[in-house]
């Protein structure tokens, strides 16, 4: 779609962009999942509070065009985005 039009990608990152209706301004949307076991070990102590403002992910990901699992390692998490990143080139 982007390659077609003659565009590039623009990504932004925004953590309450379903919860502030900015979903509706994009053109797709993804979502980036854990567990919260893994979450809260990645996190900072204030990021955790941030957590509590925002929809349960399994919503996010509910609404969402693409979903990343990022509960595994590093290398799983670049498969997950080059193929998301392909498709979205190649549509």
């Amino acid at each position: 779609m982007a390659k077609k039009k003659g565009r590039g990608i623009f990504i932004i990152e925004v953590p309450l962009l379903f919860e502030v209706g900015w979903d509706k301004k994009v053109d797709l949307t993804i979502t980036v999942v854990s567990t919260p076991a893994v979450q809260r070990k990645r996190c900072k102590r204030p990021l955790v509070r941030r957590i509590g403002l925002q929809l349960p992910l399994w919503k996010k990901a509910a609404m969402a065009d693409f979903v990343i699992d990022n509960s595994g390692n590093l290398a799983d998490t670049r498969l997950q985005v080059k193929k998301i990143y392909n498709e979205i080139l190649c549509a």
